[in-house]
């Protein structure tokens, strides 16, 4: 096959995919899907062969503004606005053991001679790398996302619309 040939083939959807995606689609917020009603829907196990079905249909309506949720080992809900408003938190947490582990690797070179073996663009991105993370994990203790919730009030703050392609490739 060509470039010329590749340039040419359509990309062309699942029907499962599209199935479980106008499944939920048609689900009500708040609504859940247990594991088993998907693997009906698709005539295979959804949590096993199935699962990029559902995946793809997750990535299809949340560019669509309807977000999933798995609750584990039950099924997926379509999440409500207080649901979706919640994932922050989480996604805070998640970030901050991130950093603190990537903090914690990249500080045992700090002091010792292992620093000496590192060629100046190594140095440069190990340095880079502290700083950023430093910065980053400064931002998100919570003593610093407390004090922005008490400084934000929701009246002082109208509701603005994000729209999801300003984050393509981000």
């Amino acid at each position: 096959m060509t470039i010329e040939s590749l340039a040419a083939v359509r990309f062309v959807r699942d029907p499962l995919t599209d199935r479980v995606a106008n499944h939920f689609r048609t689900t009500p917020v708040g609504g859940f899907s247990s594991w088993d009603t998907l693997s009906v829907l698709l005539g295979m196990e959804a949590q096993r062969a199935g699962y990029h079905h559902v995946y793809s249909a997750y990535r299809i309506l949340i560019n669509e503004g309807i977000v999933l949720g798995a609750i584990r080992g039950h099924g997926v809900k379509r999440l409500t606005p207080p649901e979706v408003a919640s994932l922050g938190e989480p996604a805070i947490r998640k970030v901050r053991r991130a950093i603190r582990r990537a903090l914690r690797k990249l500080n045992t070179i700090e002091g010792s001679k292992e620093l000496e073996h590192l060629s100046p663009q190594e140095l440069t991105s190990w340095q880079l790398g502290r700083s950023y993370l430093g910065m980053m994990m400064r931002s998100i203790q919570p003593q610093a996302v407390a004090a922005k919730r008490r400084e934000l009030r929701p009246a002082d703050y109208p509701i603005q619309r994000l729209d999801p392609a300003q984050f393509k490739g981000c």
